[in-house]
């Protein structure tokens, strides 16, 4: 990668070049990092490349190059003017929690493709930022039910309280596991082994442990996942979703925070 020097005269030409100190060069990396999903030292790039610095002085040519696609993912900033003086500098926290951060893309999957347009490349970080919020539904939904379940009656209640149709398809995707024992297991529980949109079975079967303590109705619930379900089969299937659906994706996220949220005290 880069030398230290370079690394710092890329620094040391923004902070002149801005009227600011080194220090908040650093912060304003960071803080564009934290924006667009990219390392800091990427942030600098593309921060120096944005004041109409001259990268292929300091950079590689593949560097310059992987600079060059992430200006076309990151909107340039207003230009404003930011004191010079440390003690002026006003430092603006980030808005979200270090959990909730969007996932951080490896540089190499930034490098260019032969085949693939740059509009898929696009919609490959669009979708990169929508994944970790199905990931985290999905499980968290399984994870509420085998908490409930287990609580109400035992560690063994996959056997006595599943749905037979349930039990009968994860024995076969079991099975399948041991065939192709090359591979990771899907899971260590026979929960993880349901689709997302099979998981409302297990709760219609027990739904007095669950409604209206902690769903409203058990039809609610039904919705909430199949809505979730039919955007998680286009991402999963490599598919881009449309601007209408990206947004529903972040709603029903904050929806299903928001319940688990109000109803921690009652979770097992």
């Amino acid at each position: 990668m880069l030398s230290k020097a370079e690394k710092g005269d890329l620094r040391s030409l923004l902070s002149q070049k801005l009227g600011v100190t080194e220090r908040r060069v650093y912060q304003m990396a960071q803080e564009l990092g934290n924006r667009a999903s990219i390392r800091t030292e990427e942030a600098i790039w593309v921060l120096a490349s944005q004041n109409k610095i001259n990268l292929t002085k300091y950079l590689p040519p593949e560097v310059v190059d992987r600079v060059r696609l992430l200006l076309t993912q990151i909107p340039a900033p207003p230009r404003t003017v930011i004191p010079s003086h440390p003690a002026k500098v006003q430092r603006v926290k980030p808005r979200t929690r270090p959990s909730d951060r969007i996932l951080t893309l490896p540089s190499e999957l930034l490098t260019t493709d032969p085949i693939l347009s740059d509009q898929t490349r696009v919609e490959a970080r669009e979708m990169a930022e929508i994944y970790p919020l199905i990931y985290r539904v999905e499980n968290s939904v399984r994870e509420l039910i085998r908490r409930v379940i287990e609580a109400r009656h035992s560690k063994a209640w996959w056997d006595t309280e599943a749905p037979r149709a349930c039990r009968e398809k994860i024995q076969e995707r079991m099975a399948n596991d041991k065939k192709n024992a090359w591979h990771q297991r899907r899971g260590s529980h026979p929960i993880d082994y349901l689709d997302l949109n099979q998981l409302p079975a297990l709760v219609r079967k027990e739904h007095t442990d669950f409604v209206p303590n902690l769903l409203s109705s058990l039809e609610w619930f039904e919705q909430f996942i199949d809505e979730i379900y039919l955007s998680r089969c286009v991402i999963c299937h490599m598919n881009p979703l449309d601007r209408d659906n990206i947004q529903a994706v972040k709603l029903r996220y904050r929806q299903w925070a928001k319940l688990l949220n109000e109803k921690k005290s009652q979770i097992p």
